[in-house]
Formats: structure tokens, C-alpha cells, sequence
């Protein structure tokens, strides 16, 4: 309840006043009651703690004795238990008399109903403070009056002493607990969390002070739990910034709204002296979708991304991290330099186009030059023809080489669906052979080739799918030794619905290093004979990746095994289409107006290569 009402409370509270005391009567009891103010560390009144006694009982030991009768007033004459002898209450003059001089005692003689009476007015004073008034009244005789106005003062003093030492004790007692409880509350505020009070009693301030000391063991063990999980957090945290530091690659680790919450050393080598990069391009390719699983709980999400900054090309992958709710907690982002792979694929474009264009030189002044050389050693007419058109033929073979090349290098899934169409695996098949045969054969090797039984047809591009498995051929050729075998074939999987195509050689197989990184681009291994001698071969290392683009394009897979010595083995998986009844002829069989050019430019050539060589014997 409010205590605004008690004046000496409200005194504690807003008057500066930091120990008060006063005599006050709740509930038909008597009490003298103390009040302390509670003050924070600037010395600011938040608060007061009030301690009460009731003296109930050494008032009622008085009241039973024979000599004299107590009464208690305050400051205003009022009783708060009224002597059942003398005054029901008290004059202004009496209690500002007492006001006035708080150290004497002031005796009168009344008659009260027809006896006389010696009363004593008595201040009563607790902690310095004049709470109010003790009235001890003695029946007197006129004989003894003297005497027993010295004994009824002296009467009264016992009995005030009496009040005043059982008070200030219970009071004292009280406000030394009190005094260490606030000690114990301001000590834990500060931050001791060792403090107690440490005070035992079964009343009301004791409730009070083991339900602090309890709180305190309670926040005391909460501190410590939490302290040991904070020390725990932070050795992980360790120990993950130790592994994202040993990562070669740049990581950047965002949270939910895209805000940088870390960068490893290889990343903040990476951005330079910019501690921030343009991710906008990145963050674009991202989609709600859930790529492959890179590792527990995370998943790439978009497409890697080509980043220019400051001056340099960075390939970044977006990565989001679950937790086991699958709810998102953030993002990784893993950056690579590939400023060096950018210039050499640059260069390598560039060579291909400087090939190109010095291959578009005329094919007749090739062949004429080549069969002009060969006359001039009186070769046969026939075997001149036939020179002719060898050098003519090889001239446009390099040139169509070279332009698929540039396409391969530049080509899409896209392009690759423009031009699909049902493809005989079987006239696949006729066709690498025929290509590939007499190249096996003049290297000292073998080419099998297993044509199957059953027609089934897959979907696609055929002259980029003839030209990916006849690389495979062609490696398999170049890293066999003399008598090496080298089979290939197709078989239609049991489930109906893809074509899986094998090569296998018996070549020098591929070390178990180098096997996981083939397919990478511009990637050369250091294949070695018997004897450790090692095997060099003219190329750019992106034949297997540009062949597993092709697969790749006709939602194929392809996968490599391979044992040094032995051989390697190709496998190509391939979906099947639905098969055709009406007469295919396809698309490389078609004479197109460009063939028909190219056919008609070889021959006409001929003539004119005769003709000149007549000239030339005329003369």
C-alpha cells in the first residue's frame, strides 16, 4: 500500500532525511518504527526500507502494576494508548513544552476522581528523533508528596528507558540487517558475484535475505554457464577463422540481409584496398532454388558469376547456409582470381582467329602450287591429280577443323537444340570408323568398331557429338604404343532410355593425380611410358573439356576410368529418342549449296592445274 500518508515516510523519501523513526498504530497495534532510505551510487534516494516493533507486551507488564499507570501520546496530545488514570489526552501546552526542551521531564500533581496523582510527561526520543510523549501517573498522599514526585520521575525515567531500549535494540537489529542486504544487492550490482548476506533468521527480513542470496546463487550460476559457453563460441570461432584463413580461395561470409559479417585473407588480398565489392551481379543470379550440395547444410545457389574489380576478373559462387530447420541463416561467397585463365582463353581466341584467317587463303593457290611442285618432277598426269586433290582435300580439312573449333568454344545448350534431330547410333558408329581407321592403322594400332544390331537413335547435333567422341579417339590414338587396341561401342541400358557408348584402350593410362582434373580446362598431364620416359603431344589441354560440353549439352555425362599400364576406359551416356519409321537421310549426308560450292571449286581447279602444266612443257 501507498505509505504517501505516513508524514515521516514521505520525509525518508523527498525531504533529504536518511534515518527517521516514529511511533504509529496499524491495525489497533502499536509500533515504533524506523525508516532507512535506500540511495544508489550517486547518492540518489531510490527507494526506503521501514522496520517496525510492537511493544504490546512490556506495556502490558506495566499496566498490571500496582504503582503507577502508562500512557503513550504524539506530538499532537492525541493518544496512542491512553493512560486509563490521567489524561485522555494531552494539552498544546504539554507537548509544546516537551517540544521545546526534549531533555526535561515535566511533573505535575492532579486530582483525578478525588484521589491526587502525581504525572509525569516524559518525551520519548528514538535515534535523535521526538516521537512523542510517555504519561506515567502514581497515586500520591500529601505526607510523601516530595518523595513521591522524585519517585514517580524517577519511575518514569526506568519505564521511558525501558521503552527507548527495547525500541532502539529491535530497531538497531532490524537496520543492521537491512544495512547488509542493501550491501549484498549494491555489491552484486557491481558486479561481485561472491556476495551474499549470509543472514539466517525465520523473519520477515531473513525471507528476504535468503530469497536474495538464492537469487544471487541462481545468477551466479547462470554467469558461470554462460561464461563457459562464450568460451566454447569463441575457441569455434577460432578455429573456423583458422580454416577460412588456410582456404586459398576468397570467402565472404553475409548474413540474411546481405550485410559482410567476415572476409578471410585471401578475399581481402582479392579486393585490395577496398574492403567492399560490387556484389549486385552477383547477387542477381540468385534464386530461391537450392543448387547441389556443397557440404552439410549449405547449397550453391545461381550460377558463377564473372566480377571486374579493381582490375581484375573474379569468378564468384553464391552459397547459402541452412540450418537443420532448412531455415537460411546466410550467405558464403567464394571468390577466384581467373584474370590469368581470361587473358589465356583471350589468346588462345585470338590464335584461333589469326589460323583461321591465314587458312581462308585460296585453296586453289595450295593445290596449284603443290601439283606446279610435283610437275616439275615429271610425275605421272594421274598421280599429279591425285596430288591435287589430296593437298586440296587436307587445305579444307584444316580449315573446317579450325572453324570448329572457334565454334566449340563459343557454343551453348542452345545451339545445340536449334539443330537436334534423331541420329542411327549405328550410322554414328560407320561414320567414326571410316574416319578414324586408316589414321589408327598408320600409327601401327587397331580400331574396333561394334556396330549394334538393334537401331535406336538419340537426339542431337550430329556433326559436334561425331566430333567429341572422335577426339576421344584421337587421344586414345596418340597415347597408345605400337599394337595398342582400342574398341568402341554401344549398348541400349536396360531402362530403355539411354544409350551408353564405351572406348577403351589399351594405352598408357592416366595417373591417378591427374584423373579428377581432365575435364578442366586448358589442363595437360604428364602421361609417361613403361620406362618413365614421357610422352609429349602437341595441344591446348581443352579437348576432353570442350567433349564433355558437348555430352553435357545433350543432357549426357560422361566419366573417365583409367589404370597406368593397362589403359583407359570412356564411358558416354546418351538419351535415347523415339525411333523413326519413315527413311532418314541425315543432315551431314545433305548437299548443301556451301558443299556443292566447295565440291565444284575442287574440281574446276583441275582443269586449270593441267592446263597450265601444258603450257608450261610447251615452253
Amino acid at each position: 500500500s501507498s505509505v504517501s500518508s505516513i508524514p515521516f515516510l514521505s520525509k525518508v523519501l523527498f525531504e533529504d532525511s536518511s534515518t527517521l523513526s516514529n511511533l504509529i498504530t496499524l491495525e489497533d497495534d502499536f509500533y515504533i518504527i524506523s525508516a532507512i532510505a535506500i540511495t544508489d551510487e550517486n547518492n540518489a534516494v531510490i527507494g526506503s526500507i521501514s522496520v517496525g516493533t510492537k511493544i504490546d507486551k512490556f506495556l502490558k507488564s506495566v499496566e498490571k502494576s500496582e504503582q503507577f499507570s502508562l500512557g503513550i501520546y504524539d506530538m499532537l496530545g492525541r493518544p496512542l494508548i491512553a493512560n486509563p488514570i490521567s489524561d485522555k489526552v494531552i494539552t498544546a501546552g504539554i507537548t509544546q513544552q516537551i517540544s521545546e526542551t526534549p531533555e526535561q521531564t515535566i511533573i505535575e500533581t492532579q486530582i483525578i476522581n478525588g484521589s491526587r496523582y502525581h504525572v509525569a510527561y516524559i518525551p520519548l526520543v528514538v535515534n535523535q528523533s521526538l516521537l512523542g510523549v510517555v504519561s506515567v501517573s502514581q497515586l500520591t498522599t500529601t505526607a510523601a508528596a516530595n518523595t513521591t514526585r522524585h519517585v514517580i520521575g524517577l519511575s518514569a525515567a526506568l519505564v521511558m528507558a525501558g521503552v527507548v531500549t527495547i525500541g532502539y535494540r529491535v530497531i538497531a537489529k532490524h537496520v543492521q540487517r537491512i544495512e547488509i542486504i542493501r550491501d549484498t544487492a549494491l555489491a552484486l550490482a557491481s558486479g561481485n558475484q561472491k556476495a551474499r548476506s549470509n543472514i539466517k533468521t525465520s523473519d520477515e527480513i531473513g525471507e528476504l535475505a535468503s530469497a536474495l542470496d538464492r537469487y544471487a546463487d541462481v545468477v551466479e550460476h547462470r554467469m558461470t554457464t554462460l561464461t563457459r559457453h562464450l568460451q566454447n563460441q569463441r575457441r569455434e570461432a577460432n578455429r573456423l577463422q583458422t580454416i577460412l584463413e588456410s582456404i586459398s580461395d576468397g570467402l565472404i561470409i553475409l548474413d540474411p540481409s546481405g550485410r559482410i559479417l567476415m572476409t578471410n585473407s585471401a578475399a581481402k588480398q582479392l579486393l585490395g584496398h577496398s574492403e567492399t565489392i560490387n556484389l549486385t551481379q552477383l547477387l542477381d543470379t540468385i534464386t530461391d532454388t537450392l543448387g547441389p550440395l556443397i557440404a552439410p547444410n549449405i547449397h550453391t545457389v545461381g550460377e558463377p558469376t564473372r566480377i571486374a574489380h579493381n582490375g581484375k576478373i573474379l569468378q564468384a559462387q553464391a552459397a547459402t547456409v541452412l540450418n537443420d530447420s532448412r531455415k537460411r541463416l546466410g550467405m558464403l561467397v567464394t571468390l577466384r582470381d581467373i584474370s590469368e585463365d581470361v587473358r589465356r582463353e583471350q589468346r588462345y581466341e585470338q590464335l584461333l582467329e589469326e589460323l583461321s584467317q591465314e587458312v581462308q587463303l585460296p585453296i586453289s593457290y595450295a593445290a596449284q602450287d603443290a601439283a606446279i611442285a610435283a610437275a616439275e618432277q615429271n610425275a605421272e598426269p594421274t598421280t599429279l591429280l591425285n596430288f591435287a586433290r589430296e593437298v586440296a582435300r587436307n587445305a579444307r580439312s584444316l580449315q573446317r577443323i579450325i572453324g570448329e573449333l572457334r565454334d566449340l568454344q563459343t557454343f551453348s545448350p542452345e545451339d545445340v537444340e536449334r539443330v537436334q534431330q534423331p541420329i542411327l547410333v549405328s550410322d554414328l558408329l560407320w561414320q567414326l570408323a571410316a574416319q578414324w581407321k586408316l589414321i589408327a592403322q598408320a600409327a601401327h594400332q587397331t580400331l574396333n568398331v561394334h556396330i549394334p544390331d538393334k537401331n535406336y537413335y538419340i537426339l542431337g547435333d550430329h556433326r559436334r557429338l561425331q566430333w567429341a567422341i572422335g577426339n576421344l579417339i584421337d587421344n586414345a590414338i596418340k597415347y597408345g604404343l605400337d599394337g595398342n587396341v582400342i574398341t568402341l561401342q554401344s549398348e541400349e541400358v536396360q531402362d530403355g532410355q539411354t544409350a551408353h557408348f564405351t572406348l577403351r584402350d589399351q594405352g598408357l593410362g592416366i595417373a591417378k593425380d591427374e584423373l579428377p582434373h581432365v575435364f578442366k580446362r586448358f589442363f595437360r598431364g604428364h602421361p609417361q611410358k613403361l620406362d618413365g620416359t614421357l610422352v609429349h603431344q602437341p595441344g591446348t589441354g581443352q579437348g576432353l573439356y570442350l567433349t564433355k560440353r558437348v555430352i553435357e549439352a545433350h543432357d549426357g555425362e560422361i566419366a573417365i576410368e583409367s589404370i597406368i599400364g593397362e589403359g583407359t576406359t570412356v564411358h558416354i551416356w546418351l538419351p535415347l529418342t523415339a525411333e523413326i519409321t519413315f527413311p532418314y537421310m541425315p543432315k551431314y549426308f545433305a548437299t548443301s549449296a556451301t558443299t556443292q560450292k566447295e565440291n565444284t571449286r575442287e574440281y574446276s581447279l583441275i582443269p586449270r592445274v593441267l592446263k597450265q602444266l601444258a603450257n608450261k612443257r610447251k615452253h
